[in-house]
């Protein structure tokens, strides 16, 4: 008889990687009122996951106008957030550090976290470090740090180097 089927790859989870980051978001909302007056804005967030402070200020034809202060969180269920150095020198031996956060109302059994880095001119991936991928397990509502060995050559062409850290579930991921 034929050997049994394998079983089906699991499709791999395509990651967004945040790069939009700025402080501070300016955007003419789109308005959708309902039948009783309250209204919905439509805005788009950049990719900054943190609080933020929202104003409001609206005024109508008569000139009677409103003003509101609230406070938004912008998160998604895993975040992972990279403790970047400043200034990284030829010949450096540095850890790099990231927080893994689950916000979800879900213990993660395995979350897989991975570091990259590149030469960023030549778009080259660099193995400046040893064990690039770990896996560490997550309660809900807990974080825990991530920790990276990185060793710079004494001598290298790289002039401009990228990183990014991804975690990963089965169903949840982020990567900055």
């Amino acid at each position: 008889p034929p050997p049994p089927a394998a079983p089906p790859a699991i499709a791999e989870q395509a990651i967004e990687i945040r790069e939009n980051l700025n402080e501070s978001v300016f955007f003419y909302p789109n308005l959708a009122p309902d039948k009783n007056g309250k209204v919905t804005i439509h805005y788009k967030m950049n990719d900054a996951l943190t609080r933020w402070k929202l104003m409001l200020l609206a005024h109508d034809k008569d000139m009677k106008m409103g003003y509101e202060e609230r406070f938004i969180v912008t998160q998604k269920p895993l975040m992972i957030k990279p403790n970047k150095p400043r200034l990284i020198r030829f010949g450096d031996e540095l850890v790099l550090s990231a927080n893994v956060s689950n916000l979800s109302e879900k213990d993660y059994q395995s979350v897989n976290c991975e570091l990259i880095l590149k030469d960023f001119i030549a778009e080259t991936t660099l193995s400046w470090a040893d064990d690039l991928q770990q896996k560490i397990n997550l309660k809900s509502g807990e974080t825990k740090a991530v920790f990276w060995k990185i060793k710079v050559p004494e001598f290298t062409d790289v002039s401009l180097l990228e990183f990014t850290v991804l975690a990963k579930t089965s169903d949840a991921s982020d990567a900055e």
